[in-house]
């Protein structure tokens, strides 16, 4: 079996090292991926030098990113996902909601969230949650989701409150809309 190999990395590759660092890595992934792609090469004194330059031009595009993420937090903070799904009268799904479609929920309102940076447990009942959108390690924000059945698009039939208050509602309206109907459309009775 080989030894592994130093390399010093002119780009910050995820769970390898940052760029300017001096890593170990098996000889086929360096082979193969880190030298062919520019993103690692030997460890000289010239090659030294030369990665100053690279750490420089990283530091400017990480700040760049930084600022981006940090102005997409402050507009996914007001976000919200619903995602309607099938359920059994008891507000149970037939199946579970995960990550994916919470991110095609959020690639549909114009955020370009991907699926790894959704951190939830698959949902398995009607009902709001709050989900993490973890950008970065120092870019992480809360946002909340609705899960509603596909058919009455409500959040959970098994709330009786939540339907007390629903049909209390719909009849204030009821009578709010009846209301005027009745005093000024009033027939006047027959003689």
């Amino acid at each position: 079996m080989a030894a592994n190999v130093q390399v010093l990395l002119r780009r910050s590759v995820e769970a390898v090292g940052r760029v300017g660092e001096v890593v170990r890595v098996k000889p086929g992934f360096a082979r193969n991926y880190l030298f062919p792609y520019g993103i690692a090469v030997l460890p000289t004194k010239e090659n030294l030098r030369l990665v100053e330059k690279d750490k420089a031009v990283e530091a400017a595009e990480e700040a760049e990113k930084a600022k981006l993420r940090a102005e997409m937090l402050v507009k996914l903070a007001a976000a919200s996902v619903s995602i309607e799904v099938k359920s059994n009268p008891e507000g149970h799904l037939f199946g579970s909601v995960g990550a994916a479609q919470v991110a095609q929920g959020l690639a549909a309102q114009g955020f370009a969230v991907e699926e790894k940076h959704v951190r939830m447990e698959p949902v398995k009942q009607l009902g709001e949650y709050e989900v993490v959108i973890h950008l970065a390690a120092d870019a992480e924000t809360k946002i909340k989701l609705w899960v509603l059945d596909e058919v009455t698009k409500k959040a959970s039939k098994a709330d009786p409150e939540a339907e007390k208050a629903a049909a209390e509602k719909a009849a204030a309206e009821k009578a709010a809309a009846e209301a005027p109907k009745g005093a000024k459309g009033a027939k006047k009775p027959a003689k």
